[in-house]
């Protein structure tokens, strides 16, 4: 089925559903054949997948809907599709990312780095890296307002870089070692190398070395242009 859908043969999809092929199962790269089709700009095995009833809310291991990859690569008939199927109102122009992101059934996905370099767990709540890769949480901060997230290091890290970016934050679905902190529109901190980033250089030093166990807690204050790191609740 998957072959089916990234190929666009609608007729071959409809006989491998017709005969109980599952619609919503991962391949080897963990994405599902609607999103095989979506990538590939495939409408009719869209709609094919779409009318035997395949998820429209079916998520890959990085946690890509299919109306999510459709608005990244700007695929206007497939998101359009897809747009309408979820009773979304006005043009495929009017469906950006984080409108299609809202509808996803879980809040991290894997923003860039390919489809194997990450595993996200919603119900044990852990991002596990198998190389470089960047995942992000939908939730933005409003201008002028103050955010935080945390999370808890259970394994060593190599080069990790945690922080902040704008909106203009591009996804990225290949391979690529740029992360936060590496572009103008995001900003890290590596408690391994003991360094801040930004714009892909080193920003300032980060006197501090997280090891497995610690906490790291993370804020951002827009109004004073600051970002604060914690370390199992101390900020000092």
């Amino acid at each position: 089925l998957h072959v089916a859908a990234s190929s666009n043969h609608a007729a071959a999809v409809s006989a491998l559903i017709n005969a109980g092929s599952p619609l919503d199962v991962l391949d080897k790269a963990g994405k599902t054949a609607m999103e095989l089709a979506a990538e590939e700009n495939h409408v009719e095995a869209v709609e094919a997948l779409a009318a035997a009833g395949a998820d429209l809310q079916a998520v890959s291991r990085g946690g890509w809907t299919a109306l999510m990859v459709a608005v990244v690569k700007k695929h206007e008939g497939v998101v359009k599709c897809l747009a309408d199927k979820a009773g979304l109102s006005g043009s495929a122009a009017d469906v950006d990312l984080r409108t299609a992101w809202m509808l996803a059934p879980q809040p991290l996905i894997l923003f860039r780095g390919a489809s194997s370099a990450a595993l996200l767990n919603s119900d044990a709540h852990t991002v596990t890296f198998h190389q470089a890769g960047t995942v992000c949480y939908r939730q933005s901060c409003p201008a002028k307002s103050r955010a935080y997230y945390e999370l808890k290091v259970v394994e060593d890290l190599w080069c990790p870089q945690l922080g902040f970016a704008t909106s203009r934050f591009e996804p990225c679905m290949t391979h690529t070692d740029n992360g936060v902190g590496d572009d103008a529109e995001s900003w890290g901190v590596d408690g391994q190398r003991s360094e801040k980033w930004h714009a892909g250089k080193e920003a300032g030093r980060y006197d501090v070395k997280w090891k497995v166990g610690d906490v790291i807690g993370l804020a951002c204050d827009l109004e004073r242009q600051q970002l604060l790191v914690s370390v199992n609740g101390s900020f000092s």
